[in-house]
């Protein structure tokens, strides 16, 4: 009870009742091991406490002058997107291998009995993406 007491004295009540708390969890556990351990295990978890709160301390004074955090409280929020433009239109996306007309002529093409193979070697893509195009997977967006 004195070692509780003197963390008290020094590091204040707070302390003192953290470590309290914990030595009393390691008893209660009743690990064989930490037996040899217990006299100097208030003193460690006295440090570790001071430690933690002086830890706490430093972060939040460094996030409440930190231009970034200042930052992020005066941020306002983005407008929400104003376009009249359909999600998906015949624009074609700088990546894509097809155009959306060429969509169009595979599908044709294949309904009027081509083979997926002659047409992926005629556009450049594979017999797997041709058979994706025709049953929509790929570019359901594009009408016939």
């Amino acid at each position: 009870m004195a070692a509780y007491e003197e963390i008290a004295a020094a590091h204040g009540p707070e302390i003192a009742a953290i470590v309290a708390r914990r030595f009393a969890a390691v008893v209660a556990e009743g690990s064989p091991g930490m037996v040899r351990y217990l006299d100097g295990l208030p003193d460690y978890f006295a440090r570790q406490a001071v430690w933690r709160r002086e830890f706490d301390r430093s972060n939040a004074q460094r996030a409440a002058t930190s231009p970034t955090a200042a930052k992020a409280r005066t941020r306002k929020p983005k407008p929400a997107a104003t376009t009249t433009e359909a999600p998906f239109s015949d624009k074609t996306s700088p990546r894509a291998r097809v155009s959306p007309d060429q969509v169009r002529a595979i599908r044709r093409r294949r309904a009027a009995g081509e083979t997926s193979l002659a047409l992926a070697a005629e556009f450049g893509l594979t017999k797997r993406n041709i058979n994706l195009i025709v049953s929509r997977q790929r570019w359901a967006h594009v009408a016939d």
